[in-house]
């Protein structure tokens, strides 16, 4: 491996690696501690066992 990757190959590589790009630094975002979930997608849901209802979980007695 040392004779077909150097160093240099990685430094090149990810020399850059945390400068911006236009699409995403062009992006709205919010802020948050958690995830805004948008409860009208049909692309990606929160799922059940974040919510403590996952199938054949029952609700916690008070």
């Amino acid at each position: 491996m040392r004779r077909c990757v150097s160093s240099d190959t990685y430094r090149q590589a990810y020399r850059n690696i945390y400068d911006g790009r236009k699409e995403l630094d062009g992006l709205e975002v919010t802020e948050s501690q958690t995830f805004a979930w948008n409860p009208e997608s049909t692309y990606i849901s929160n799922p059940p066992i974040s919510t403590g209802r996952a199938r054949g979980s029952r609700p916690k007695p008070n």
